[in-house]
């Protein structure tokens, strides 16, 4: 439910070239739920591939619904816009919205929330800021931050994909000012079937002239036609890159390339890379640079990402909100330093990383042996590919999610650090909120 808008009915059916059959009434919120519409509130009946807005359309009314945008013939006592396609629509509404402030739009395969947090967290140390909360990426997400805005100085975006094309919408209706590509790995193999196709969707962000585009130091990116764009490269051998990163027990410090350093509330070495974005940010929008520590401090990490929970001498770090095989690499790796650091037993509780099409068993395979060069204390491997991982690891125990297991669980790991990491429909939370009530015990 968005609240605080107002729109005369004329005004959208202009925006969304809608036609509007009915008063031309003013509406006040606006909601692709039903059961939250209330007094002057424009419905959206978006048709998904589960469910059909337009079935909803009367308890939408009976809440309040003054105002529906649909796309199918409905008869109805309230004023209708009818249009082609109601997410378009949503998505002309939130472009026609977003007004005079700026937006930063951020990509990639993986690091795209962590980096927006540390953006937003870094300028609203001097600018007012909003962006995308939780995972709202796609292109229902991305409209809603876009009509959440209050006339806010900037709103830093996050955009994702499924395909081709998916991200050339979201960046028209953004028209970001700064566009951010994290990387581009392996991750959505399987619907977009190569790395070509991959660099393709995620570089669409650049399609509509931005003033500034940060992207990685690596040979495509040198490569590719920016036309009028500005470029920064970041990494070794770019316009700047992280010189050396001392870790500590729960942070870390960083050193860039141009003499600046600030510390890192973060455990994760990957993260690094992302806070030197934040950083070129900041520095690019006149943010000072003890603002910028200071924003890099107070960043807060998404629920189920880069939790560290200390259960007396145990602690389980959990990151199961989602898992590629970049993101997984890197967060074992992570685990593996932080385990060393604190002089604690390793282990490895893994379960499925999805959407890398005909190579997932491969994939599966080398994060096996990636845990193998950790000198890890034991894995548990769970899901369709844990087999895979099993095989690249030369070891590690396939589980199933019951209490016969997490109990020999919970009493091996004393003590220790166990890594949690699958993708998220593994719901991997249910066992760590399970892990934490026998570590009580």
């Amino acid at each position: 439910m968005i609240k605080n808008v107002s729109y005369m009915a004329s005004k959208i059916a202009e925006v969304t070239n809608g036609i509007l059959v009915g008063d031309n009434c003013e509406i006040t919120s606006i909601s692709l739920n039903s059961r939250e519409c209330e007094e002057n509130t424009c419905f959206f009946a978006i048709k998904g591939e589960n469910f059909d807005g337009h079935d909803y359309v009367d308890q939408a009314i009976q809440n309040g619904a003054k105002l529906i945008i649909a796309q199918k013939l409905i008869d109805v006592s309230v004023s209708i816009i009818y249009v082609n396609d109601v997410i378009m629509a949503l998505g002309l509404l939130a472009k026609e919205h977003k007004g005079d402030t700026k937006v930063i739009g951020i990509t990639g395969s993986v690091g795209k929330t962590t980096t927006k947090n540390m953006i937003k967290a870094v300028l609203s140390e001097k600018y007012s800021v909003c962006g995308t909360e939780k995972n709202y990426n796609n292109e229902i997400g991305v409209p809603l931050t876009l009509l959440s805005i209050t006339n806010e100085d900037y709103c830093v975006v996050e955009m994702g994909m499924r395909g081709l094309g998916q991200i050339d919408w979201l960046a028209y209706i953004c028209k970001p000012e700064i566009v951010v590509i994290t990387n581009c790995t392996e991750a959505h193999l399987e619907a977009l079937k190569s790395r070509e196709n991959i660099f393709n969707a995620k570089t669409e962000i650049l399609n509509y002239n931005p003033s500034i585009a940060i992207v990685p130091y690596e040979e495509r990116f040198v490569t590719f036609n920016y036309q009028a764009t500005k470029t920064i490269f970041l990494g070794k051998g770019g316009d700047n890159y992280i010189e050396r990163i001392i870790e500590n027990s729960d942070d870390m410090e960083i050193t860039l390339k141009t003499g600046e350093k600030y510390r890192l509330n973060s455990i994760f070495k990957c993260n690094a890379y992302n806070s030197l974005i934040a950083y070129t940010v900041g520095k690019l929008l006149n943010v000072s640079n003890e603002k910028i520590r200071n924003g890099l401090l107070k960043f807060k990490k998404e629920e189920n990402r880069e939790e560290v929970i200390k259960l007396g001498q145990t602690t389980i770090i959990n990151d199961c909100y989602n898992a590629s095989y970049e993101s997984m690499k890197e967060v074992i790796l992570s685990a593996t330093d932080y385990a060393k650091r604190n002089n604690k037993k390793l282990y490895f509780l893994l379960g499925d990383m999805l959407e890398l099409g005909n190579d997932s068993g491969e994939f599966h395979k080398e994060i096996g042996a990636i845990c193998k060069q950790s000198g890890a204390n034991g894995a548990f491997l769970y899901g369709k590919f844990a087999k895979f991982i099993q095989k690249g690891l030369d070891g590690g125990e396939l589980i199933e999610n019951n209490d016969k297991y997490l109990d020999r669980i919970a009493m091996q790991i004393k003590g220790g650090v166990l890594l949690v990491k699958a993708s998220r429909k593994a719901n991997f939370e249910k066992i760590i909120d399970k892990l934490k009530e026998k570590l009580n015990e």
